[in-house]
C-alpha cells in the first residue's frame, strides 16, 4: 500500500530538522570550553650536563681488542661481528612470546582508542517488535474502553547524542592516544632488555664454553703430572703424599668440570627460553663453540639529557604523565552537567499492511539534562584522587630518568674496572705460566716440594678462568651500558622523507611499499610499519638543551597542580583521530607478528 502523506506531520519533521541544526551549532560553539590542566611536556631538572665516567674510556693495554667499528645505534649488537648472535637476535624478534604480548596490548590500547573516539558521534540502535498485547480494562483512561487483546508490530530507531560541553570526551580520547603511545614504548623497552638479555645469556655461554676447555687444558696437565709422580714414586725419587695431593687436585677439577657442565646447560635453557623455544639440543647445534668475542669499544655516552629521547622507558612514563593530567578533566567534567540529544522515532500498527502508513508513525525527540548537583564532595574528592595519582606519575618519570643516567655512570665504570682487571690478569698469568715451569724444574732437582708445584699449577688455571670471566664481564657491561644509553631502537632518528607517519599524509609522502609494510631491520623486527615509523617525528619533545654559566642544561616545563590552566580555545588534535591509527593487521594462531 502506497505511504500517505500529511501536510502536519511534514511541518512538524521541518521544524525538526531546523531544532537539530541549531544544537549541532551550539555544540559547535560550546565544546571549547573544555575543563582539566593543558598538559605541558615533562621533564627533569635533577640531571646533570655530563657523565662523570664517560671521559674515563680505555686507553691502556693492547690484547686484541675489535675494531672501533661505525655500527647504528638500533644494532649495537653488530659490534661483537658475531653472525650468530646476529641470528639469534633476529630470530628472537620473530618468535619471543613476551614480544608478541607487548604487541596485543597496542592492538588493545588502540582498540580502545577507536572505542574512546566513537563517543563524540550519536549512538543509534534499531529494532523491530512485535507483540500479542493485552492491556487491563482496569488501566482506563489510559486505554481503551475494552480489554480484548490485539496484534502490535513496531519498527523503530532511537538514537542519543552527548554533546561535549565541558571536554569530558575529548580528555578521555587524549587519555586514550597516551596510553597508546605508552604501550608502544612499552614495546620498544621490552624489545631493548630482551635483545640485552640474549646477548648477556649468549656471552655467559661463550664464557662457560671457555672456562670448561680450560679446565680440559688444566686436567691434561694434571694427569700428566699425576702419571710422573707415580714414575718418581716407584722409582723411590717421590712420597706417597705427593702422589695424594696431585690426586686431590685432580679430583677438585673434575669437579669444577662437571660444575660448569652443569650451568652451560642450565645457561642453554635460558637461551632457548628467550628466543621462545623449547629447550632441546637444537639450541646446542645454532651456538655452537666459538671462544669469548673481543671486548669492542665503548659507545659514544653523549651526554645525560639524551636519554630523555634515547629511552624508550623514560618516554613511556612521559605519556603515563600525559594520561594522568588528561584523567584529572575527566574528573573535573563530573563537576558541569552533562546534555544529550536523544530522539526515538517508530512505525506502529496492529496489522503489517498498516505499518508503513503516514498515521503509523510515532516519535519523541529532545534534549536530556542531568546534573550530579548532590555529591556532598565525592566529586571533589575524585579530582583530588587523580592529582595525587598525577603528581606520582611526575615522581615515577623524574625516578626512571635518575635510574637512567646511573645506570649508564655503572655501566661506565664497571666496564672500565673490568677491563682493567682483565688487562691485570693477562699480565698475571705471564708470570704463573713461569712459576709453573720454574717449580716443576727445582721439585725435580729436589729443591722444592710438591706442594709448590700444585700451588703454581692451582693458581695458573684461576688466574686464566678469572681472566676470562673479567673479560666477559667488561662485555656484559659494555652490553649494560648500550641498553642504558638506550641503544636497540631507531627513536632518536632523524625522520627521512616520505615517512609513512598516517598523522602527516603516511603513503602520500612516498613511502614504499604501503603503511603496513614491515620496518625491516637485520635484527628483524615485530611491529607494522604504522608503529614502528619514527617517534620523534610523531611525539616531539618540546625541550632544548641551552648555555647557561656554570653548564649544560635541559631544561623544559614540568607540570604541577598548582599550575593548572583551564583550556580556552577549542582542540583541534582529533579532527581526524580515526586516521590516526590504519586498522591493525590481523594474526592468526601460529602466525608470526612480523610481516
Amino acid at each position: 500500500m502506497p505511504l500517505r502523506t500529511n501536510t502536519a506531520n511534514l511541518s512538524l519533521l521541518s521544524k525538526l530538522r531546523g531544532v537539530g541544526i541549531f544544537l549541532v551549532a551550539a555544540q559547535m560553539l560550546l565544546t571549547g570550553c573544555t575543563v582539566g590542566p593543558d598538559y605541558a611536556m615533562v621533564s627533569s631538572n635533577r640531571i646533570s650536563s655530563h657523565f662523570t665516567n664517560a671521559s674515563a674510556n680505555r686507553t691502556d693495554g693492547d690484547f686484541s681488542l675489535a675494531a672501533n667499528a661505525e655500527i647504528p645505534v638500533d644494532q649495537w649488537w653488530h659490534s661483537f661481528a658475531d653472525p650468530i648472535l646476529n641470528d639469534l637476535v633476529s630470530r628472537a624478534m620473530h618468535q619471543s612470546l613476551d614480544l608478541q604480548g607487548a604487541y596485543e596490548r597496542i592492538v588493545e590500547a588502540r582498540a580502545n582508542f577507536h572505542l574512546q573516539t566513537g563517543q563524540l558521534l550519536p549512538n543509534g540502535t534499531t529494532r523491530s517488535e512485535y507483540q500479542y498485547v493485552k492491556r487491563s480494562p482496569n488501566a482506563r483512561p489510559f486505554v481503551g474502553t475494552n480489554g480484548d487483546p490485539f496484534n502490535l508490530f513496531t519498527d523503530g530507531l532511537s538514537v542519543s547524542w552527548e554533546l561535549d560541553l565541558f571536554g569530558r570526551i575529548e580528555r578521555t580520547i587524549e587519555s586514550a592516544e597516551a596510553s597508546v603511545e605508552l604501550q608502544e614504548f612499552d614495546l620498544e623497552s621490552i624489545r631493548q632488555i630482551l635483545v640485552a638479555d640474549i646477548a648477556s645469556s649468549y656471552l655467559r655461554v661463550r664464557l662457560l664454553q671457555q672456562q670448561i676447555a680450560l679446565t680440559h687444558e688444566s686436567l691434561s696437565l694434571q694427569r700428566q703430572t699425576v702419571e710422573m709422580i707415580e714414575n718418581r714414586t716407584s722409582a723411590g725419587a717421590s712420597t706417597e703424599l705427593d702422589g695424594a695431593q696431585t690426586k686431590a687436585f685432580l679430583r677438585r677439577s673434575e669437579a669444577l668440570l662437571a660444575s660448569l657442565e652443569q650451568q652451560l646447560a642450565v645457561e642453554f635453557n635460558q637461551l632457548s627460553w628467550l628466543l621462545g623455544e623449547a629447550p632441546g639440543e637444537n639450541i646446542v647445534q645454532v651456538v655452537g663453540i666459538q671462544p669469548l668475542p673481543q671486548i669492542p669499544m665503548l659507545p659514544a655516552a653523549g651526554i645525560p639529557a639524551e636519554l630523555l629521547r634515547r629511552r624508550p622507558d623514560v618516554r613511556r612514563e612521559e605519556r603515563a604523565v600525559a594520561a594522568a593530567s588528561a584523567r584529572i578533566g575527566i574528573a573535573e567534567a563530573d563537576l558541569y552537567p552533562r546534555l544529550s540529544l536523544i530522539g526515538d522515532i517508530r512505525l506502529a500498527a496492529t496489522a503489517p499492511s498498516q505499518l508503513f502508513q503516514t498515521d503509523s508513525l510515532a516519535f519523541a525527540v529532545g534534549p536530556s539534562f542531568s546534573w550530579n548537583l548532590l555529591h556532598f564532595g565525592r566529586i571533589f574528592s575524585n579530582i583530588e584522587i587523580f592529582e595525587s595519582q598525577f603528581r606520582q606519575s611526575i615522581v615515577a618519570y623524574e625516578q626512571t630518568v635518575l635510574q637512567a643516567v646511573r645506570e649508564v655512570e655503572d655501566g661506565l665504570a664497571q666496564h672500565r674496572g673490568a677491563f682493567r682487571q682483565w688487562n691485570s690478569f693477562a699480565a698475571a698469568i705471564k708470570e704463573d705460566t713461569t712459576a709453573v715451569d720454574l717449580s716443576l724444574k727445582r721439585y725435580e732437582v729436589g729443591k722444592v716440594n710438591f706442594q709448590r708445584v700444585i700451588d703454581a699449577q692451582q693458581q695458573l688455571l684461576l688466574d686464566r678462568q678469572q681472566q676470562a670471566a673479567q673479560q666477559a664481564a667488561a662485555i656484559e657491561q659494555l652490553i649494560r651500558t648500550h641498553l642504558a644509553l638506550g641503544g636497540g631502537w631507531n627513536s632518536y632518528q632523524q625522520p627521512t622523507s616520505g615517512s609513512c607517519d598516517p598523522s602527516n599524509g603516511g603513503c602520500a609522502n612516498g613511502c614504499s611499499g604501503g603503511c603496513l609494510a614491515s620496518a625491516t631491520t637485520d635484527g628483524g623486527t615485530v611491529l607494522p610499519q604504522e608503529i614502528a615509523f619514527n617517534r620523534l617525528a610523531r611525539y616531539p619533545i618540546n625541550s632544548e638543551i641551552v648555555e647557561t654559566e656554570n653548564a649544560m642544561q635541559f631544561e623544559s616545563t614540568l607540570p604541577r597542580s598548582s599550575e593548572f590552566k583551564q583550556q580556552t580555545t577549542p582542540p583541534k588534535r582529533y579532527a581526524n583521530a580515526h586516521q590516526l591509527y590504519p586498522p591493525v593487521p590481523t594474526m592468526t594462531a601460529g602466525q608470526s607478528i612480523v610481516r
